[in-house]
């Protein structure tokens, strides 16, 4: 429920306000209060863990608020600076503890996965997480996180008994992966020619100006991949774009393969 829905406008103010104006003023903190309880559980009733930590913040700072009161000058700092620590604390922990936390988790999975696809981590070699971390000076976790992606991926394989692995294609896997990309660029570029000659639009036409302004610019590889990823989105078939992109860290990789293994002859 928020300030500006039909349910608090009609169901809640009314109410509370006949109310807050008919009981004596003595009670109308009370009715403040409750009305305040209310609001906040219809906003968290699937989750009640957080209307008990409201309860409690609640609590503490009346607690504190109620000793302040009855202290001295430096029993007053003392309870101020607890209801402080605790209330910042709660809004660090649950406003921006998950946004540090997703950074980090990016950041370690942008990290590793740049270090494999430039052979920084050499197909076959073996990431332990504690050395990761290490590595980055942060804590296992977004590690963790970024491995479980990169295994997804394919960029990286699970061994369970030995650990996880660096992608290092065999002649199969090479001719696999391959395979699918030239089954799904060369879909997803007839796709494209029947959209123009079936209904070609200026939007269309537009679209492809992009396309071949990059078809000129196809060097290094990541403008290669971005072509390619902007022809499976002007296709405009989600489950052919999801097939590619899923493709896509292995083909990235084994590009860098054969790139550098060509250059180092």
């Amino acid at each position: 429920m928020v300030f500006s829905s039909f349910t608090f406008l009609i169901y809640f103010l009314p109410p509370f306000l006949l109310i807050y104006f008919l009981v004596p003023k003595d009670f109308r903190n009370a009715v403040i209060f409750i009305g305040s309880l209310i609001f906040y559980y219809y906003g968290v009733k699937d989750h009640p863990f957080y209307l008990i930590l409201m309860l409690l913040t609640t609590t503490i700072n009346y607690l504190a608020a109620q000793k302040m009161t009855r202290s001295n000058y430096r029993g007053r700092k003392r309870w101020l600076m607890l209801g402080l620590f605790w209330n910042i604390g709660c809004l660090f922990v649950f406003k921006y503890m998950d946004f540090i936390s997703t950074n980090l988790n990016e950041l370690a999975y942008g990290e590793i996965r740049k270090r494999i696809i430039s052979r920084e981590f050499p197909p076959g070699q073996r990431l332990v997480d504690s050395q990761l971390a290490a590595m980055f000076k942060i804590s296992r976790t977004p590690i963790r996180d970024a491995i479980r992606r990169l295994v997804k991926e394919g960029l990286l394989t699970n061994t369970s008994s030995r650990g996880f692995y660096v992608f290092a294609p065999t002649l199969k896997d090479i001719d696999e992966i391959f395979s699918v990309s030239i089954m799904t660029e060369t879909e997803a570029a007839a796709r494209v020619i029947r959209f123009l000659q079936n209904s070609p639009t200026e939007e269309l036409n537009h679209k492809l100006r992009v396309l071949e302004e990059k078809a000129n610019n196809v060097f290094p590889m990541e403008n290669d991949e971005e072509f390619k990823r902007y022809l499976m989105e002007i296709a405009d078939n989600q489950r052919l774009y999801d097939i590619y992109m899923q493709n896509q860290g292995q083909r990235v990789l084994l590009a860098n393969i054969i790139y550098f293994g060509q250059h180092q002859e």
